[in-house]
């Protein structure tokens, strides 16, 4: 018996520690995305509304010289 499980046993073992692993480590295939929501007149409303549609933190950001101020989200494509 002993025999029957030692070679076998070992990769059972070391299959079931992979598919642990696989399961618990983090996914590190997102990556970052900006979404411009429109025109930004309220850094509160910026936040309230990237929120609302992306479940995302929002900022609004300035714009070169001559252009309006843009609501921009944050969020893993």
């Amino acid at each position: 018996m002993k025999k029957f499980f030692g070679s076998s046993g070992f990769l059972i073992v070391l299959l079931l520690a992979f598919i642990s692993v696989e399961n618990i480590a983090p996914k590190v295939h997102a990556r970052p995305c900006s979404i411009f929501l429109g025109h930004c007149t309220d850094s509160d409303v910026c936040r309230q509304k990237c929120n609302e549609k992306y479940h995302a933190p929002g900022s609004c950001i300035d714009q070169p010289a001559g252009l309006p101020r843009m609501c921009m989200c944050q969020k893993d494509c």
